[in-house]
């Protein structure tokens, strides 16, 4: 009779232990989450009457341009001058400008060339200002990072 008593307390501690195993499981454990992409917005600008057609694009820090995330806007006015490049994955970027078309407007200007979100636009566009460090954004998860201004076509 005891080793029939012993058997059943074995067993009903071993499903006892299953259900606390299991509902800790679903219900306190934490839980990894896919990482939701964020995006990136602000204006952009140009020295200029008006604002030729830019491709904006954000560059994972460390990346390079092949890993760059894109968006053009139009001509600028009446368009407006906003951008917002979305789908991007959490992380840390850097973000440009550059004149879809340069050869089309007249310009001067590379088609390599890229204005940066960087001290130099932070400080104000400033003759005294001197630094172009470019300004690192951060992308979280599910969110959009605003007012990032990609405007140094000086440096």
């Amino acid at each position: 009779m005891t080793t029939r008593v012993f058997k059943y307390a074995l067993l009903s501690a071993i499903v006892l232990v299953a259900i606390i195993a299991g509902a800790w499981y679903f219900f306190a454990a934490p839980k990894e989450f896919a990482a939701m992409p964020g995006s990136i917005s602000g204006t952009v600008s140009y020295p200029s009457d008006g604002i030729p057609p830019l491709r904006v694009c954000a560059v994972p820090v460390g990346g390079s341009d092949s890993s760059a995330v894109c968006v053009e806007t139009k001509d600028s006015p009446p368009a407006s001058p906003d951008f917002t490049i979305k789908k991007l994955t959490p992380g840390d970027y850097y973000v440009y400008a550059q004149i879809i078309d340069p050869a089309a407007l007249g310009s001067d200007i590379p088609a390599s060339f890229k204005a940066y979100y960087n001290e130099f636009v932070r400080c104000g566009l400033k003759y005294e200002c001197k630094d172009a460090t470019r300004i690192v954004v951060r992308v979280s998860s599910g969110a959009d990072t605003p007012g990032t201004l990609p405007h140094d076509w000086y440096h």
